[in-house]
């Protein structure tokens, strides 16, 4: 029985995950970011973007500040942001960043109707 509970817990989770819109996973993104969860970070990307150094041991913060979608015309399975963010390290700068406000582009996409928006690709 316990382990049906955790089953249903397990599924309740993917379901939300599948409904999420593509902002959201961009803020839960980076509150996970935040909050040095690599687990739950890591459910935001697409698999190719998994394992990546985030040099969480140096990470002070990452904020959020804002994020607005850019128009693609003609792709309904994909979806771009611009996001601004501030981020600060313990030793002043980290995984090829230093300590600051960056505004970069976030992609992401979904498979099909029915699968999650997943994040592929980020940057200046």
């Amino acid at each position: 029985m316990f382990a049906g509970l955790l089953g249903g817990y397990a599924l309740k989770d993917n379901i939300k995950s599948t409904k999420m819109s593509a902002e959201q996973v961009v803020r839960e993104h980076f509150k996970h970011w935040n909050d040095k969860n690599l687990t739950k970070l890591e459910e935001t990307l697409t698999p190719d973007r998994k394992g990546i150094t985030w040099e969480f041991n140096n990470l002070e913060y990452v904020k959020l500040l804002s994020i607005k979608e850019k128009p693609i015309k003609g792709q309904n399975n994909q979806k771009e942001f611009d996001v601004v963010f501030n981020i600060k390290f313990k030793n002043g700068s980290g995984s090829g960043l230093s300590n600051g406000r960056f505004k970069w582009s976030y992609k992401l996409k979904k498979d099909t109707e029915r699968s999650p928006w997943l994040i592929y690709d980020w940057g200046v």
